[in-house]
């Protein structure tokens, strides 16, 4: 579970389009991040989703972390009002298998709370 770092701060500072186009952004480098095995979801305003089928906590650790740098290093540009900022995200991620998956979405949102406890742009796994 991913989730953009003080998204309300960027909407309150430069407007809801300039909120949209972070998400655009965001949901840019997912596709070009993921593998083409993977399913990138947005789950609701800022928050995505990516289930990575065959992933050992290791290689999603690393997955995530990639990501999150990826992110990082970029910057949102908002074409009509030439401006330029940057975003960061915070990352829960679960590995295994369920038969509830909700308890799977459950656990990635404890661990993406973590993150955002531990001070965001943070990877809990």
């Amino acid at each position: 579970m991913i989730d953009i770092d003080h998204f309300k701060r960027i909407n309150d500072t430069y407007g809801h389009h300039a909120g949209d186009t972070a998400i655009i952004h965001l949901a840019s480098i997912l596709k070009t991040t993921a593998r083409t095995s993977d399913y990138c979801i947005r789950w609701g305003g800022e928050e995505f989703l990516i289930l990575i089928p065959h992933v050992s906590t290791k290689e999603l650790a690393q997955f995530a972390e990639r990501l999150r740098t990826v992110v990082e290093k970029s910057s949102v540009y908002v074409v009509d009002q030439k401006l330029t900022f940057q975003i960061t995200i915070s990352i829960g991620g679960v590995v295994g298998l369920s038969e509830n998956s909700q308890t799977m979405i459950s656990q990635a949102d404890g661990l993406l709370y973590d993150a955002k406890k531990s001070g965001r742009n943070c990877v809990k796994v």
